[in-house]
């Protein structure tokens, strides 16, 4: 399992990455997902993994 500043440093450079893309409106669509990414890997980190109840 990655650690959190493994996460952090790979979403660092993805985010990187995406600057470099020309077309504007996909660089925001891409960032607003990694932020998601990132969010949910933070919840993730903090309350640890969940099974899902069916």
């Amino acid at each position: 399992m990655m650690k959190r500043q493994e996460i952090k440093q790979v979403l660092d450079e993805l985010t990187k990455d995406i600057d470099s893309l020309a077309d504007k409106k996909a660089v925001t669509i891409i960032k607003v997902l990694v932020n998601l990414v990132e969010m949910l890997a933070e919840e993730n980190a903090c309350h640890g993994p969940r099974l899902l109840a069916h």
